[in-house]
């Protein structure tokens, strides 16, 4: 399935062998704020960039709060602890968006499978994320087991709990840039609107939630239950659409794909619509050609495509600076994240286990 050299030069490694640190934590949510905070500003001085947005918790208008209680309240204790030990931000930031290389938009490629389509029959949800190559050493895996609560597993950076993975028992979550024109500007704020959802069971649950409240953002979220069910969330200045799996498979680039959507899609660069196309169907024909085969090292090896060379699905190079940083899969229903540093094609996965059996290699 990869292209031939011809195609596509040959590359030295651009991330060193090895894996992805883990941080877990146990406990109340409360104590495991304060766990993270002190975690992050001891192995990460100087970088505080999530933990300087932690204090937008402390102050959510009345709606949004009312909404965290009544869906996820160990949230608020959990950012509460987290706040204590943080403290005020620096200085007001912004959530920005941490995919995108300078002077482009981000990409990536997720994608979502019921257990029909797996050898296992196992749901399965990951993807791709490209950013400058700067930014792999600061990637973690957060393994937060609260009292009383969903655990949680993802990939994220430093101080953020939203990152890329799974709730248990609960949804996945992925996320991809969308090209578009602005954002919408009505509902609940982008991270506790997407956090809330995550404390949903079902994708059904999360829709009632997101047709009920809907959310300020420009992108793509897509979730996943443990019965392989899936649904892709895009919100922009247009409105928000819902792009539900077509026989157990979801896979999403970064252009729109919803009616209502596509009305403010925007591209600023004429080479971003055609690649995000050629991405999007390239790995949607893969994983359909092996229905019922599909193994986690088969989805590996097809992330790790080098098809559309320099802006296919594994990128080492191009005009932004942005490569192929990481590629997640995950299993939720056995409680498992397997993760790449840096392009898929070049180092080795590593499975993460919520139950504690760490850091194997495949």
């Amino acid at each position: 399935m990869t292209a031939t050299a011809a195609t596509c030069p040959v590359h030295p490694r651009s991330v060193p062998e090895g894996r992805i640190p883990l941080i877990s934590i146990e406990g109340a949510p409360y104590d495991c704020g304060r766990q993270y905070a002190d975690l992050v500003l001891s192995r990460y001085p100087g970088y505080r960039t999530n933990l300087d947005l932690v204090a937008n918790w402390q102050n959510l208008p009345a709606a949004e709060k009312k909404l965290v209680e009544q869906q996820a309240p160990q949230l608020l204790d959990l950012y509460r602890g987290l706040y204590e030990v943080a403290g005020p931000g620096r200085a007001p930031v912004q959530p920005a968006n941490p995919n995108a290389a300078p002077g482009r938009p981000g990409r990536s490629v997720s994608f979502a499978l019921s257990g029909a389509l797996t050898l296992d029959g196992h749901p399965m949800a990951g993807q791709t994320k490209d950013i400058t190559a700067d930014r792999i050493p600061l990637y973690i895996i957060l393994r937060l087991k609260m009292t009383g609560a969903p655990a949680i597993m993802v990939l994220c950076y430093p101080g953020e709990v939203m990152g890329y993975g799974f709730w248990s028992p609960g949804l996945c979550l992925f996320r991809n840039t969308l090209y578009s024109r602005g954002k919408s500007t009505t509902g609940i704020q982008y991270t506790v609107m997407t956090s809330v959802l995550m404390s949903c069971r079902t994708v059904e649950a999360a829709v009632e939630l997101m047709e009920k409240h809907g959310r300020m953002s420009m992108g793509t979220t897509t979730y996943t239950d443990v019965a392989g069910r899936s649904v892709s969330f895009e919100t922009n200045c247009g409105g928000q659409g819902y792009v539900r799996d077509v026989d157990g498979l979801n896979v999403h680039t970064n252009h729109p794909l919803a009616e209502t959507t596509r009305a403010a899609e925007h591209y600023v660069f004429d080479d971003l619509k055609p690649n995000s196309l050629f991405r999007r169907q390239r790995m949607h024909e893969a994983l359909k050609a092996e229905h019922g085969r599909l193994t986690v090292q088969k989805v590996f090896h097809m992330l790790a495509d080098h098809a559309g060379y320099p802006y296919g699905t594994c990128k080492h190079e191009g005009a932004d600076g942005a490569i192929t940083s990481v590629a997640v899969v995950v299993e939720p229903t056995r409680g498992l994240l397997h993760a790449v540093r840096g392009q898929p094609c070049c180092n080795w996965p590593f499975t993460y286990s919520l139950d504690g059996a760490d850091c194997l290699g495949m």
